[in-house]
């Protein structure tokens, strides 16, 4: 029952230690006129996989909003028509 707030404190403290020792680092590389330390470099390649999907979903989306609105037309085509029919018969 306590654990959970305790392990969540922990944690808490394990972050803004970490957080500290990275200014730390930072601020005295700065003094020093020393070049910053290397990024991290990210999955670029899954990035690239997101763009990709990204992409195709939106233009997966666009076509069935194209189709959607080319089917309401032809059901406002049907009823124009079938008004004209009509008018005939009378």
């Amino acid at each position: 029952m306590f654990q959970e707030p305790i392990q969540a404190f922990i944690k808490s403290i394990e972050l803004f230690q970490t957080q500290e020792t990275n200014a730390f680092f930072k601020y005295r590389h700065a003094l020093e006129n020393k070049p910053a330390q290397p990024r991290k470099k990210f999955d670029i390649g899954k990035d690239n996989e997101l763009r990709i999907y990204k992409k195709i979903f939106n233009k997966k989306k666009s076509d069935s909003n194209d189709e959607k609105d080319s089917d309401s037309e032809d059901e406002d085509e049907d009823i124009v028509e079938s008004s004209d029919e009509e008018d005939q018969i009378l």
